[in-house]
């Protein structure tokens, strides 16, 4: 399983799929792994993805990494939330929204699931940058050198690692 997950992270990157694509969805699957999902909010980010051009299977491989890891967060998006929900700036909107007919179903009047949006939305671009700026110096420095090192070679030799490469080329380039 885990070497599966491997694999298919390192077919992404090593995909001919544009490197925005990939960081679109790194980025759409921290936003929803930063949500809890018993919520309109999160079905309709989902929904949204699926209009755009993002690598579906990565989004749905970083959502389930990213989701192992944001319970550590809940204290911080929590607090988030809570600021929002409470300035004074925002509580007559916030009232003024959250009587109309489904905006209470998109649960925003919670800390963490305001909090996460929040987040996700301030931290959606950054992301996405970064990861860009990865992808290709991964494909453009990283790919060649490992190919051409003779640690490759030696460690193409070793089963389990002659397994990865094995999946590897099933699942797409090397």
């Amino acid at each position: 399983m885990i070497i599966g997950s491997f694999v298919k992270i390192i077919k992404f990157l090593n995909s001919n799929r544009d490197p925005g694509q990939i960081a679109a969805a790194v980025s759409f699957g921290l936003m929803l792994a930063l949500m809890p999902s018993g919520n309109l909010l999160w079905p309709l980010i989902l929904i949204l993805t699926l209009f755009l051009k993002v690598n579906y299977p990565a989004e749905l491989i970083f959502l389930a990494f990213f989701k192992t890891f944001v319970s550590l967060f809940d204290p911080s998006l929590h607090a988030i939330g809570y600021y929002i929900l409470t300035a004074g700036i925002f509580r007559k909107p916030f009232t003024s929204m959250f009587e109309l007919p489904l905006l209470p179903f998109t649960r925003l009047n919670n800390t963490i699931v305001m909090g996460g949006f929040v987040a996700g939305v301030i931290l959606w671009f950054p992301v996405y940058a970064l990861i860009k700026v990865v992808v290709r110096k991964y494909r453009g420095l990283i790919t060649e050198r490992l190919r051409d090192s003779g640690f490759y070679r030696i460690v193409k030799k070793i089963p389990l690692a002659s397994k990865i490469s094995g999946a590897m080329r099933r699942y797409g380039k090397i």
